[in-house]
């Protein structure tokens, strides 16, 4: 037992049976030092706000980073979708689940943006550990956490621009460079996926805040490649859209 919760065997941050508690998910102090606080990227310019002062429910964060987790570990999504199902391709999807979960607290109050950046330290506190226990040495740990972090936050920007585009072009083109390499996925698996992170989002923006401080997302099922119903597209506005 740690501070009053479980802690599962130890595994890895992609592994599917791996979710640790979040009193057991420690930021090491090279992690700590690498590693940013969470932006608010409702505005393409990263905002910081140190919030780690601020009081949250562990219990609440370590339950909806493992709803995250076990969204992201769905195997349609390595099937169906053609995400390449390697560590970074499981990496991926865990980031597109966080950051949806993220960008439906971002800015409503200043107790979600302190549950948002108590979940980011999870997360990566995750990362953290299953790269130790990777043989990843100490003095490396640290740069490999921050490069992680790094393309966490492109994603991030690149997936919010794309969604405030009427069509899935942009979502599309930002998920090829980022999901997808090296492998090329049939265009229909990339457009599928568009549509389920589009859906997705409206599917999460219609539950209350309370319910994420309470770790509890109802994200929509991914069983199949039609789970999320297509997006209204316009062929003639997918190529001015690529721009994220």
């Amino acid at each position: 037992m740690t501070g009053g919760l479980p802690r599962p065997a130890p595994g890895n941050f992609w592994r599917r049976e791996l979710i640790r508690s979040s009193r057991g998910a420690i930021l090491s102090a090279e992690t700590r030092a690498a590693l940013p606080p969470l932006c608010r990227f409702g505005s393409l310019v990263p905002v910081f706000s140190h919030l780690f002062g601020r009081r949250t429910d562990d219990r609440s964060v370590d339950a909806l980073y493992r709803r995250i987790v076990a969204q992201s570990r769905q195997p349609v999504f390595y099937t169906d979708f053609a995400v390449p199902d390697t560590l970074l391709g499981r990496f991926d999807m865990i980031v597109i689940h966080a950051f949806l979960v993220f960008r439906r607290l971002k800015r409503e109050d200043a107790r979600s943006e302190a549950f948002c950046q108590a979940l980011f330290d999870h997360m990566f506190a995750d990362v953290d550990m299953s790269l130790r226990e990777m043989g990843v040495g100490d003095l490396s740990v640290g740069k490999k956490v921050k490069a992680l972090a790094k393309g966490f936050y492109g994603r991030v920007v690149a997936y919010e621009r794309a969604l405030e585009a009427p069509a899935d072009g942009a979502l599309r083109d930002a998920l090829l460079r980022n999901v997808y390499p090296p492998v090329e996925p049939p265009e229909d698996a990339v457009a599928a996926l568009a549509r389920y992170i589009r859906g997705q989002a409206d599917a999460l923006a219609g539950q209350p805040v309370a319910s994420f401080l309470k770790g509890e997302a109802a994200f929509a099922p991914a069983d199949n490649a039609t789970a999320c119903a297509p997006h209204r597209e316009t062929a003639a506005l997918t190529g001015a859209e690529n721009t994220a």
